[in-house]
């Protein structure tokens, strides 16, 4: 948050601080269950919001989505994961 990457926004950059602490509290809660929660980042796409400057397609950004929505049970629990794409595959970083 404390670069210049993001919007100047405050709204913005809680929500996502929001979004984050909800993965990592259910992700607890939920610990032991075949359900598993993670949070993903599908990057700057071409969207309504986006604007048609952006880089990456919307078919693009669901990458993540399908990897993390076939995990197989006791797959990822509780991490963040950024745009595959840019890494040949899942990349999780951190909090």
């Amino acid at each position: 948050m404390g670069s210049d990457y993001y919007p100047l926004a405050p709204s913005y950059r809680l929500s996502k601080v929001g979004l984050n602490g909800l993965t990592a509290l259910w992700a607890k809660e939920l610990q032991g269950t075949n359900i598993l929660v993670n949070a993903y980042s599908p990057g700057w796409m071409q969207t309504d919001m986006g604007g048609s400057n952006a880089p990456f397609t919307a078919d693009e950004g669901a990458e993540t989505a399908v990897y993390l929505a076939t995990l197989p049970e006791g797959g990822a629990q509780g991490k963040f994961f950024a745009e595959m794409r840019k890494a040949g595959g899942a990349v999780t970083l951190a909090w």
